[in-house]
């Protein structure tokens, strides 16, 4: 008799809890971001397993407007924009989809964060998932040509927008990638650095040259049937000088010439601003002045 009473009493008393604790409620993850272009097609799905056919289950919006936007509640459609979502719900047993279709994706209207949430019994569960459409990186603030004071401290600045926010690297590309030190050792002059700025403190003439900023934008693409990714760049350069004197430097120590023939004495000069005509370069021998004639130096 015992246990016919508890055959009998048994599932009522698991309806019971189950009325009273309640079955846990569970919304599918969704991707984070999903990049996509304006004109597609776009289905949002909400699963939610441990839930009835009637459950109140929301799509919320939240893009250029300060308030999150209200799109469906159940099986109804709030806002449809004159068409332009569509609200359907499938399922059985307890796991049912909510399934938002944007049907031609603006992006003005649909970027953002999209939100569903299931509630029940005052208890609230929901997924996010953001729709950005991919813009290629632009730099809106950079650095230009600096004639800075050796040992002073200078800052280069590269600002980019974009979607996704790219990334910005700099980096030294001329007159070398690296410093030549003593002993015959070679040092990384720049690493790649991201971030919008380089500080170069107490700067002296071994850091000038030119100077290169790269945003780039890696934008990847989620879907439940296909991922890919693609990668735009954008770059600028600015050349960082600074006045210093002449260095002046023979092309020979020594040349070796036999008497009532003509050699040649070549020497280069380094310097900013640089060396403008002939006038600037002035040759001595033994202390004395020589003459230039003609293109050729002579000497009393």
């Amino acid at each position: 008799m015992a246990a016919k009473l508890c055959m009998i009493f048994l599932p009522c008393l698991c309806f019971l809890i189950s009325i009273g604790l309640g079955w846990a409620q569970v919304i599918q993850p969704f991707p984070t971001v999903q990049t996509v272009e304006n004109g597609d097609r776009i289905s949002l799905d909400c699963v939610v397993r441990g839930t009835t056919s009637d459950a109140d289950v929301e799509w919320k919006h939240d893009g250029r407007s300060e308030e999150l936007e209200l799109i469906s509640l159940g099986d109804r459609l709030i806002r449809d924009h004159n068409g332009a979502y569509q609200l359907d719900r499938t399922g059985s047993g307890d796991e049912f989809t909510w399934s938002l279709t944007i049907r031609s994706f603006n992006g003005i209207r649909d970027s953002g964060i999209w939100i569903c949430t299931h509630i029940r019994d005052n208890n609230e569960v929901s997924q996010r998932t953001e729709l950005l459409v991919p813009a290629v990186p632009v730099i809106t603030h950079f650095t230009g040509d600096l004639n800075p004071i050796e040992g002073s401290d200078v800052r280069l600045e590269c600002v980019a927008d974009g979607n996704p926010l790219p990334s910005v690297v700099w980096s030294r590309s001329y007159p070398e990638m690296y410093l030549e030190l003593s002993g015959g050792v070679r040092k990384g002059f720049v690493r790649a650095m991201h971030n919008n700025t380089l500080m170069l403190n107490q700067i002296s003439r071994t850091q000038r040259g030119e100077y290169t900023c790269v945003a780039n934008s890696n934008a990847a693409t989620s879907s439940s049937s296909s991922s890919s990714s693609s990668s735009t760049i954008q770059i600028r350069t600015m050349y960082l000088q600074m006045p210093y004197a002449p260095e002046v430097k023979a092309t020979l120590p020594r040349v070796y010439v036999t008497e009532d023939h003509n050699a040649v004495l070549a020497c280069t000069s380094q310097a900013y601003p640089a060396t403008s005509s002939t006038s600037d370069v002035v040759w001595l021998k033994n202390g004395g002045d020589v003459r230039i004639k003609l293109g050729m130096l002579s000497s009393d």
